[in-house]
């Protein structure tokens, strides 16, 4: 394991990081020491770095997948391809998703795609991201699809044509097959 600090790589495999609990006096910004709960000053387990004289915790950093769902929410498509790739940071998650489908079955209305975790639920706040590649889409040019997730744990596509504001996506603008790809990012509660 590594930190990286001004640019430099600091092999940190043999260090022991010290409870704050217990650290030595004379800490300055930019060290980093390993709260263990018990000291009253953070209140939270995890590892900390100190900064302009307050202790602040470092953020999470997960990474994983999922399978990647696209239909009515009851409805799905039938998929050749379900690729799903995301990291956590904190409370931004980044996601990288590639769907192929060979069908869209009995699948109706309003299209969804779902999503590893819940996005974020405060009144007023939309995650957007855009999609990067569509092929299959019922409209032949001049439009633009992006994603729209407002505290759930899917995303409806917005489809915007250059005659028209954006459109909720249904099944109608789906072709009998075709491809998406998604890449972007939303925050979680």
């Amino acid at each position: 394991m590594s930190i990286v600090r001004n640019h430099t790589a600091i092999d940190v495999t043999d260090i022991q990081f010290i409870p704050l609990s217990s650290a030595p006096s004379g800490q300055t910004d930019g060290d980093l020491y390993y709260d263990d709960g018990s000291n009253t000053e953070t209140g939270e387990a995890g590892l900390m770095i100190r900064n302009s004289g307050v202790y602040r915790e470092l953020p999470t950093f997960i990474k994983g997948t999922w399978t990647p769902v696209i239909g009515d929410g009851t409805n799905n498509f039938t998929l050749t391809t379900a690729l799903g790739f995301w990291t956590l940071i904190g409370k931004m998650i980044y996601i990288d998703m590639r769907l192929t489908w060979s069908s869209i079955g009995t699948a109706s209305g309003v299209i969804q795609c779902t999503l590893p975790f819940t996005s974020i639920t405060t009144a007023n706040r939309r995650s957007t991201f855009p999609v990067t590649y569509t092929n299959g889409f019922g409209i032949s040019t001049g439009f633009s699809v992006s994603c729209r997730s407002e505290g759930t744990a899917f995303f409806n596509l917005i489809v915007s044509v250059t005659s028209a504001a954006g459109l909720v996506a249904t099944d109608a603008f789906f072709a009998a097959s075709g491809e998406l790809e998604v890449s972007g990012s939303y925050l979680l509660n």
